[in-house]
């Protein structure tokens, strides 16, 4: 009877070894995957929903700062020196509450014609510049209640924002009384933007002083269109970047706040433990393989 060489005898049992170990291996594989698949999901949504927590606390914070100016507004209007024909000593009041607003470029008093009889930024008994944004003023005297203009560029080429209030006297609008919001006023750190009712952009992050006055990209105007008042989804940025987008829209006011998340921020995490476990399997089945072929040939 011829003899079998130690080399075939092995081979069975290396073959049924290492089966036995993609046995054992290989179903904690594949549960080790779905979980961090489940993982990364998990990841995921949780930068996206953080994200847009953060859209929310931005909206709240930008309507906080524009009923803070429609409130200092209010008070003004009550001040007595406009119940006379003569609105002059409201000059010295106004220049005094303008000085102390940071965000405010200048402070107008306006008659129902439309006809501009205070601006701060100008000297007392100069000429003055007709309104740059009629639709809000129009809408201030129909409705004789606070209204939110929306980005215009002013007389001197600069694009600003009205927030004005009527002046009421007996049932009356006297005068319409408008602070004129530097868009400075709404910047933030990060890739922020926020866009009036219309859809122009008041402030900007990167480079705003090139892109104020300007509609959201398309990208984002057709997540905004197809999501209503607020969501998440893939944009391109003014500079062609890719990044996640969230944003919320203000039911008091119609402005837009929007975030860009570069996509590393949500994927680094999730790259790095596909890669931790994808190593880790690899090592898993190098040492099971190495061990099988170990056993089988102390065996012969």
């Amino acid at each position: 009877m011829r003899a079998i060489p130690p080399s075939q005898r092995s081979a069975p049992l290396r073959a049924q070894l290492v089966r036995m170990v993609g046995a054992a291996i290989v179903p904690l594989a594949l549960m080790s995957g779905l979980g961090l698949l489940l993982l990364a999901q998990h990841q995921r949504r949780h930068a996206e929903t953080a994200t847009l927590d953060l859209t929310r606390a931005l909206s709240i914070a930008v309507d906080a700062e524009l009923q803070r100016t429609v409130s200092a507004l209010e008070v003004l209007a009550t001040d007595s020196a406009l119940d006379g024909p003569d609105p002059a000593p409201f000059a010295h009041r106004a220049q005094r509450v303008a000085a102390l607003q940071p965000g405010w470029q200048m402070v107008l008093l306006v008659n129902p014609d439309g006809r501009m009889v205070l601006n701060t930024a100008y000297p007392e008994g100069g000429s003055l510049p007709p309104l740059a944004e009629r639709e809000s003023f129009d809408r201030a005297l129909q409705l004789q209640q606070p209204v939110i203009g929306t980005m215009a560029r002013g007389y001197r080429g600069q694009f600003a924002l009205p927030v004005r209030v009527p002046v009421v006297r007996g049932g009356r609008v006297r005068y319409v009384l408008t602070a004129v919001f530097k868009p400075q006023a709404m910047s933030a750190d990060g890739l922020v933007a926020v866009f009036d009712a219309r859809g122009l952009r008041v402030a900007r992050s990167r480079g705003p002083e090139r892109f104020i006055g300007m509609p959201a990209v398309p990208s984002l105007q057709a997540l905004i269109d197809a999501r209503g008042d607020e969501g998440i989804g893939m944009t391109t940025t003014l500079e062609g970047q890719s990044v996640h987008t969230a944003y919320t829209r203000s039911r008091a006011t119609g402005w837009v706040v929007a975030i860009g998340m570069p996509p590393s921020t949500v994927y680094d995490g999730i790259d790095a433990s596909l890669a931790a476990y994808a190593a880790g399997l690899l090592l898993s089945l190098g040492i099971g393989g190495l061990v099988a072929l170990m056993v089988a040939r102390d065996r012969v």
